[in-house]
């Protein structure tokens, strides 16, 4: 079976034939499942209490994480906005950038941390630091990394 690879894509993604997205699921994990449906509540309930621009924030910057692009300019060009309005919309919010970015890293990485098959390593990449000397320092309460540098 052949698979093309596209590089330089908007988004990165796997398409499957519709034979397999149709084969049944012969085992389950119970647990990984637990995690999920978890993580989903929190996501619905989050969403409901969080203001619009906030929330839209933070479900790009959610994606954007792993590529370590959770930068202001990338939200705020994904979102169709200028940088500047970005920082001056989430202001009349009465909340910044940084704190958006901030609550999410620390949120995700209390969650990635209790999980007992995910590595440190693993959790820094998701959370968007190229080390993990710079999570350490980040989760220890040091100070967070600029998130517009």
């Amino acid at each position: 079976m052949q698979c093309p690879v596209d590089f330089a894509q908007g988004v990165d993604s796997w398409v499957l034939p519709q034979r397999v997205m149709d084969l049944p699921i012969v085992s389950g994990d119970s647990q990984l499942m637990k995690i999920l449906v978890a993580h989903a509540d929190e996501l619905l309930a989050e969403r409901y209490s969080v203001t619009g621009l906030q929330s839209m924030v933070a479900n790009q910057l959610a994606s954007l994480l792993p590529s370590g692009e959770s930068r202001a300019a990338a939200v705020a060009r994904q979102l169709g906005m200028s940088q500047r309005s970005l920082t001056r919309y989430l202001a009349d919010e009465g909340t910044t950038f940084g704190e958006i970015l901030e609550q999410l890293r620390r949120r995700f990485a209390s969650r990635y941390l209790a999980d007992d098959r995910m590595s440190v390593q693993q959790t820094a990449w998701l959370l968007g630091y190229s080390e993990v000397r710079a999570f350490n320092h980040a989760y220890k309460g040091g100070p967070e990394p600029r998130p517009d540098e």
